[in-house]
């Protein structure tokens, strides 16, 4: 029973070979190296790319479970990141529960890509940056905090003044919403205040234009205690894979971005879970 359902490779050694490539970050060239000096293996690239495939495959129905529990989840953060795939710009999307994460690679940045995962009518509430599609399609948003406050600090190292003034009392609002020591009403009616002397200023209308952006939406979080403020967790499971972004540079095929969401998304879903990932993957290359 433990034996692979093909090829010469233990279930073993192939769950060895997805957790050096996607939690040790190594590129196949390492892998192939490390494994071929401890045993006389003879690996190689296609090895390598074939033991990732098979376990894509493995876990193809655990992905699909996961973008099932994501559509029907009341509570997500999502966000999305550049990615080459055959020297072309493609997005890595990421969706994120307490307990699941999914990646996938799409072409382009726009609403479809929200409405094939979610829904055409997502009733639930959505934790995300500023990226309008999401609001063509979600109606209860949480903008994220963490990036209005680096923008408004930005302005304040630039231009000091009036610039300055703005930022410490985002900062102080900030601190009552994460604190639930404000109503949402008032906490609308400052931020209105706040909109209002940045349109007065000519350093400070750019960012005027973020907070009427996304005014209804800063303060979701006083309505559902539940919801958190920013949407660090999000970044948190994107930044993995822009140290692997950097490592890697970019994908040479179709069907490897393919495999690498399934696998990527397994796998942070598994240690979200406190699930051994080892012992996950040798289980479903058994199965």
């Amino acid at each position: 029973s433990d034996l692979p359902n093909s090829g010469r490779l233990g279930n073993n050694l192939q769950s060895q070979i997805v957790l050096m490539k996607y939690e040790d970050r190594l590129p196949s060239r390492k892998i192939i190296t490390t494994l071929n000096r401890e045993y006389p293996l003879g690996l190689t690239a296609a090895t390598i790319l074939d033991v990732l495939r098979r376990a894509a495959h493995h876990l193809k129905p655990a992905y699909k479970k996961i973008k099932q529990e994501i559509r029907t989840s009341t509570r997500l953060h999502a966000d999305e990141t550049g990615s080459r795939i055959e020297g072309k710009k493609h997005w890595l999307w990421l969706f994120l529960t307490k307990t699941s994460v999914l990646f996938l690679f799409r072409k382009r940045r726009e609403g479809k890509v929200i409405s094939e995962i979610l829904g055409e009518h997502y009733e639930g509430i959505l934790t995300v940056d500023g990226l309008k599609a999401y609001q063509t399609i979600v109606e209860k948003i949480q903008r994220c905090w963490a990036h209005l406050l680096r923008d408004a600090k930005f302005l304040a190292q630039k231009h000091e003044g009036q610039a300055r003034v703005l930022y410490n009392s985002l900062c102080e609002l900030f601190e009552q919403i994460k604190h639930q020591t404000i109503s949402y009403e008032k906490a609308l009616s400052q931020m209105k205040m706040f909109l209002g002397i940045s349109q007065a200023y000519q350093e400070l209308r750019k960012i005027a234009v973020l907070l009427e952006n996304g005014l209804e939406h800063w303060f979701t979080c006083l309505l559902y205690s539940d919801v958190e403020p920013t949407n660090n967790r999000a970044e948190q499971h994107l930044r993995e894979f822009v140290i692997q972004r950097r490592i890697y540079s970019t994908f040479r095929s179709e069907t490897g971005p393919k495999n690498a969401a399934i696998l990527m998304s397994v796998l942070a879903t598994w240690r979200l879970r406190k699930l051994n990932p080892f012992s996950m993957l040798r289980q479903n290359l058994s199965s």
